[in-house]
């Protein structure tokens, strides 16, 4: 009886363990994501540049914001319809400009 009760406590102790390690991996993983610039390229720039107040950190985050409208305006400047035709997306007027950047 006693050693079932050890054998479950240590089944808990490391699936807990287990769990946090998981949680802990993608946690660090969403940050290293958001920390990029284009979303499917790596990035050598530091965590800490998410939060410091740094001119390096500043310029990285303002990089960040400006690359947005042009990856959205790359996902939106058409469409695929029935046929294979292209069709013109909706976009914000920040889409907007950005197509017209990349034309």
């Amino acid at each position: 009886m006693l050693q079932t009760l050890v054998l479950w406590m240590l089944m808990s102790i490391v699936l807990v363990l287990a769990a946090l390690g998981v949680a802990f991996g993608v946690f660090s993983w969403q940050l290293q994501r958001r920390n990029r610039v284009d979303p499917h390229t790596e990035t050598l720039a530091p965590l800490l540049w998410l939060w410091s107040p740094t001119q390096p950190a500043r310029m990285h985050r303002r990089l960040q914001r400006a690359a947005v409208p042009r990856m959205f305006a790359r996902r939106c400047m058409c469409l695929r319809g029935r046929g294979g035709q292209c069709a013109r997306a909706r976009t914000s007027w920040w889409g907007e400009r950005a197509r017209q950047l990349l034309i």
